[in-house]
């Protein structure tokens, strides 16, 4: 066997490794091959997608970085290194990005990608034109997600919500963003029922379980209320004691005062946390 198909068939058995979960091992196998082929952009790239999940985003950017040094043409490894480097604010990732979307236009993943980091950076129209081209060519949950978002930030809070409502119900960031849209539409009743599944996955948020205290309280269920306030004040993500002080006050006068404060205050101010790191 020549050395192409080779490695050819250990980049195979990576992607085997992490589709049943083995992250570590798929990557060790990787690293074992890189100073034998530095400058093969797809196990550059594919070492730098496992790095990034498992956690280890420095060393995932250093691998996409030198992945789009090769000058790869493939749009898929343009797609993840700088889907990959966009998470960090790389400025190498427009330009991977962009070239992407123009090469492969009939791609959902570049169209989303490129569309999504354009919304972040401010260029919200342009992002819209690609993440509306992307859910044109394959609506799946992803791309509704990242769609929802953009009308998040455009302000078309209708539009956001129905693309959110599309999303994965087993994405829990989605369910979670589209309860916070349906607040800021005003509908606490219908964002008190999207969240009261999420109240375990998120104990760990004190952001997520403020917001489900007061939107449980608004509705008049003060048992979750009560729960939800105690897990944000033992959480490992803490809000602001005040805050917590400023709710419970809130709680002794009554539903609507939550619901206020929820509308006024904390709902708009998660929101914008969420989107700034989304």
């Amino acid at each position: 066997m020549n050395e192409s198909g080779l490695i050819d068939d250990e980049l195979l058995e990576a992607s085997r490794l992490s589709e049943i979960g083995e992250d570590a091992e798929a990557l060790e196998l990787l690293l074992r091959l890189e100073p034998d082929h530095p400058d093969h952009a797809t196990l550059l790239c594919m070492i730098g997608v496992l790095a990034s999940q498992l956690g280890a985003d420095g060393m995932a950017g250093d691998f996409f970085r030198r992945c789009l040094a090769q000058n790869p043409t493939d749009p898929e490894l343009l797609v993840a290194a700088g889907a990959g480097l966009a998470r960090s604010a790389d400025a190498a990732a427009e330009g991977a990005l962009r070239l992407a979307a123009l090469s492969a236009p009939d791609l959902p993943p570049a169209r989303m990608h490129y569309g999504a980091f354009l919304v972040r950076n401010g260029l919200v129209e342009q992002g819209l034109e690609q993440l509306e081209a992307a859910r044109n060519l394959d609506p799946g949950p992803e791309v509704r997600k990242q769609l929802g978002i953009a009308y998040v930030i455009a302000g078309r809070n209708r539009e956001a919500i129905a693309e959110l409502e599309a999303a994965s119900p087993e994405d829990p960031d989605a369910r979670f963003l589209l309860a916070l849209a349906l607040i800021r539409d005003a509908d606490v009743s219908s964002a008190a029922e999207e969240l009261l599944p999420l109240a375990e996955e998120f104990a760990f948020d004190g952001d997520v379980q403020i917001v489900l205290a007061l939107a449980f309280m608004a509705e008049g269920w003060e048992e979750e209320a009560w729960l939800s306030l105690s897990r944000a004040e033992a959480a490992e993500i803490a809000r602001d004691p005040g805050l917590v002080r400023e709710v419970e006050g809130a709680f002794e006068l009554g539903p609507e005062a939550s619901r206020q404060l929820l509308f006024d205050a904390v709902g708009p101010a998660v929101l914008s946390d969420r989107l700034a790191v989304g």
